[in-house]
């Protein structure tokens, strides 16, 4: 049944509305793909532009925070080979002898004022110290007290350097809490001293770095249209910063660190949320950090929703010009066919 009408639908129309028919389904999906194609490759552009913005600023940000962290080493390397210091902690103290523990004491004075030539043209660094192995602190701080209960070789920092005899050791963002009344949010430089010519262990380099620098470089940085930020997390997945530092402790907020962590590329998206993210990554070399900026992909591309709903009110708009276009050229192309098949009909009469 289907068969009889197919053709009789075909057989009782006349060649210009079977050709307006065709030209109509051409012209139609010639302009679907036209505008698919536009739209794709407008995505498409748009998104590696969105890609190469955001790991440029993520890679600057890491560079930034390398300078702080490099001097930071270079203040720990000055402390660890000044002859005044190694001399101070080397040192056999008498405590009977009067004229010894004097002269100590301008030392010390002497040292505090070394390290405060550093705190006087860097506001970013919270405070310096040298724990002694015997017991003695030297610090930019001298009003400060240490806490008479708290034993400072039971700290991350002081163990972890410890432990890397002599190399630096970076420490996540923290509470430095070992003080009396004096507690700041810091990214702590550790580092062991050793005496430089028998290598014994003399005590333990302490600079802690305002934290606020990084929030500060971190919070300036506007990825994406709306929702777009950045966090910096260490090799072993400490956090450094992030925006939302505290949901992430409590764990109200999440971040696909595994993903982050194994992964070189500088690329990634995940889904672990539910929404899409796209990190952009950049691993700094001298620190092992991450630095992470994070952009939902709904929102990489501008008026991404805009575009697409233009060209598919373009298709609807254009389709009456279409059928009215298709039908003026399949007239053109008719009219001679009809006139040569009078004629033939014409023939067959005998006319």
């Amino acid at each position: 049944m289907r068969r009889i009408a197919r053709r009789w639908f075909w057989n009782h129309h006349s060649i210009k509305w079977n050709m307006a028919i065709a030209f109509s389904l051409l012209i139609i999906f010639s302009v679907n793909l036209v505008g698919y194609l536009s739209y794709y490759k407008h995505s498409k552009g748009a998104e590696e532009n969105a890609r190469i913005y955001a790991y440029d600023i993520v890679n600057q940000v890491s560079r930034n925070t390398e300078y702080y962290i490099r001097y930071m080493e270079d203040i720990s390397t000055l402390t660890y080979f000044n002859k005044q210091i190694q001399t101070y902690l080397n040192e056999y103290v008498n405590p009977d002898d009067y004229n010894q523990q004097i002269r100590r004491t301008l030392e010390a004075v002497k040292i505090t004022e070394f390290f405060n030539s550093f705190l006087s043209i860097r506001k970013d660094i919270v405070s310096i110290y040298i724990f002694g192995n015997d017991g003695q602190v030297l610090t930019s701080r001298p009003n400060i007290v240490v806490k008479d209960y708290l034993d400072i070789r039971e700290q991350n920092w002081y163990q972890q350097a410890k432990q890397a005899r002599g190399s630096i050791v970076l420490s996540s963002t923290h509470v430095q809490n070992f003080m009396k009344e004096d507690h700041h949010w810091v990214i702590s430089l550790s580092r062991e001293i050793n005496h430089l010519d028998t290598k014994k262990s003399l005590g333990v380099f302490l600079i802690d770095l305002n934290f606020k620098v990084i929030q500060e470089i971190c919070d300036n940085i506007q990825l994406g249209r709306q929702s777009g930020y950045m966090f910096i997390v260490d090799q072993n997945g400490g956090l450094i910063y992030h925006p939302q530092q505290q949901s992430i402790y409590s764990k109200v907020k999440q971040e696909d660190f595994d993903l982050i962590l194994d992964t070189s590329a500088k690329f990634v998206t995940s889904s672990m949320t539910g929404r899409e993210k796209l990190y952009t990554i950049s691993t700094s070399e001298y620190t092992g950090w991450k630095v992470v900026g994070v952009n939902y992909t709904d929102e990489m591309v501008p008026n991404k929703v805009e575009f697409r709903n233009f060209i598919i009110a373009l298709s609807i708009v254009s389709l009456p010009f279409t059928l009215l276009l298709a039908m003026f050229i399949a007239s053109r192309i008719s009219r001679p066919i009809n006139r040569l098949e009078q004629n033939m009909k014409q023939v067959e009469k005998g006319d």
